[in-house]
């Protein structure tokens, strides 16, 4: 019985195996293409204003500099901060639109204040994306 129960774990073990397996290659999907770091900023910084410019208020949006990941090292996270002054309800319009984009965005960090006339809020999101190889030159 010993014997089924450690053979159960390795099963078991396997099966997650293949589910992790599953879940990465679900989330590489969603990486979109990019030539370099800085395109990759560029396509992104881009979508945001373009987010932010559909809004009734004015926006601030503060894009850093791309960040090459350890591993995978062919992926860049572009983080950026959009803040401004909007009611809740449209602040979570606006995130409703973020997490429903195609390629992967996150929100790490959301501040939304609302005490009477005073209305603010700052969203930290990051998007990622693949860098493609460079061909060699002839």
């Amino acid at each position: 019985e010993r014997q089924s129960v450690e053979l159960g774990r390795r099963v078991d073990l396997a099966g997650r195996g293949d589910k992790n397996k599953q879940l990465a290659d679900a989330l590489q999907a969603e990486l979109p293409p990019a030539a370099s770091p800085g395109l990759a900023q560029a396509e992104f910084q881009g979508w945001l204003r373009q987010l932010a410019d559909t809004q009734p208020a004015s926006l601030r949006l503060d894009v850093q500099p791309p960040v090459r990941l350890e591993a995978p090292a062919d992926v860049v996270r572009v983080t950026a901060t959009l803040n401004g002054s909007l009611p809740p309800s449209q602040v979570l319009q606006l995130i409703s639109r973020i997490e429903s984009r195609q390629s992967l965005a996150t929100i790490p960090m959301m501040t939304l204040r609302s005490d009477g006339l005073n209305r603010s809020f700052s969203l930290t999101i990051q998007g990622y994306y693949r860098l493609q190889a460079r061909e060699p030159q002839p």
